[in-house]
């Protein structure tokens, strides 16, 4: 009597009575078996595919109109300013400043703004670097006084020559004062 598999309905070789054909039987199973696992697996395949490309169909490129995906951009693709596909973070702008008493912020675009204190004593100059030099010009730099107690409506703070690596101030003071006190400059440029 010939047996059946029960969800496929494979013929089965029958115990004691099938000599001659359990090879051929068992080749038939392995044959059904591997054609099955193999629509299977296609067909999971072909699911699969179809949810990656509705995926990346449904991923769109963000503009200034709609919602979509982008891109960030890097701290020198922020400086530079030039790419109108990429995001800024606060974490990329963080990169481009340093918040110290001689400091500087770099703007997108790369505009930098430069900060810094000397010390000039009396009738005195004093040379300063800035902590970011820029790149191509100074376009221009401005100094101010720090109020140590004195008067110094009677003394004026000049800068000289300003250049992508510093400048030159100098204080003027007409009774020729030998105290100690601070320059403070900003700076604008690229």
């Amino acid at each position: 009597m010939t047996t059946t598999t029960t969800n496929y309905g494979w013929e089965k070789p029958d115990i004691g009575s099938s000599d001659d054909d359990w090879g051929r039987l068992l080749n038939l199973c392995i044959d059904h078996i591997d054609t099955a696992v193999k629509a299977a697996l296609d067909a999971g395949t072909a699911a699969q595919s179809s949810a990656s490309a509705a995926s990346a169909a449904a991923a769109v490129d963000a503009t200034t109109g709609g919602k979509g995906r982008v891109q960030l951009a890097t701290a020198a693709e922020v400086s530079a300013g030039t790419d109108t596909a990429k995001a800024v973070t606060p974490s990329t702008l963080g990169g481009l400043r340093s918040l110290t008493g001689n400091g500087y912020y770099v703007l997108p675009g790369g505009l930098i703004v430069n900060w810094a204190k000397v010390s000039c004593i009396g009738n005195a100059s004093a040379t300063m670097s800035w902590a970011k030099p820029f790149t191509s010009a100074c376009f221009a730099a401005v100094a101010t006084a720090q109020n140590t107690g004195m008067n110094v409506s009677n003394w004026g703070v000049i800068v000289g020559s300003p250049t992508t690596a510093g400048c030159t101030v100098g204080r003027v003071f007409p009774g020729g004062s030998n105290e100690n006190n601070l320059v403070h400059v900003i700076a604008i440029g690229v």
